[in-house]
């Protein structure tokens, strides 16, 4: 099984010319991306204090991203590129006039590549989305010229026939124990069988308990009567 170890043919030397030509496609292929991006970054960079910290800041949280995209490519670039120059020094002729068929040429890639897609499906689930977090972050300074953001903490969701609008709750609310759980700017939209809304909800604060909505504060009920909303009793 092993006696074409020591000439560098069959299995492992496509293995390891396949993993060398990805690689450097992917190398190749992530530094035209982080160009292109340094590039069109540097408008706002230069208006910043520290911008090319937080250039280079970005354009590292930004790799992963780049990676997880450029991979799939990568692997076909380096696999044509492996039979390309196989193919040019005849190995493949000689390979063929031994008996090798292309499937078995190709087994080893096979390997090789569902190898690297399950890898990068961890690197995806695990690593990427803190980093699009991180980056997305940076990238909004940099374009904020250098001013924090106020991030938005309005949340929708829908649950059944009703939809949910408010305000996640900040570190000092969270921390308040009188009311464990709760959110703020609550709106709740009921909607008809046609999707339409018949009815909302507006109250300073709401949570979710034992299966059910619960508001409490400054409520408001509004009502929709002939197309116009109209405010009702609660």
């Amino acid at each position: 099984m092993f006696i074409d170890v020591p000439t560098g043919l069959r299995d492992f030397d496509l293995i390891r010319n396949l993993i060398k030509n990805s690689a450097l496609t992917l190398c190749f292929l992530s530094l035209l991306f982080v160009i292109f991006t340094a590039l069109e970054m540097w408008r706002y960079v230069a208006t910043v204090e520290d911008g090319a910290y937080l250039l280079g800041k970005y354009l590292v949280l930004l790799l992963p991203f780049v990676i997880v995209n450029m991979v799939p490519p990568a692997a076909m670039v380096g696999m044509l590129a492996t039979f390309a120059i196989k193919s040019r020094q005849n190995e493949l002729v000689t390979w063929a006039s031994a008996g090798q068929s292309a499937y078995r040429l190709l087994a080893p890639c096979l390997v090789v590549v569902l190898l690297a897609g399950a890898g990068n499906w961890v690197f995806q689930e695990t690593v990427l989305p803190w980093a699009n977090r991180a980056q997305e972050a940076t990238r909004l300074v940099i374009k904020n010229r250098g001013a924090p953001v106020v991030a938005d903490t309005r949340r929708w969701v829908r649950r059944g026939d009703r939809i949910y609008r408010f305000h996640s709750a900040s570190d000092n609310e969270t921390a308040d124990l009188r009311c464990p759980g709760c959110v703020s700017d609550v709106r709740v939209f009921e909607l008809d069988n046609n999707a339409v809304m018949r009815t909302s909800y507006h109250s300073d604060v709401g949570r979710w308990a034992a299966g059910r909505t619960e508001l409490s504060g400054n409520i408001e009920r509004y009502g929709v009567n002939r197309g116009t909303i109209v405010p009702t009793l609660v």
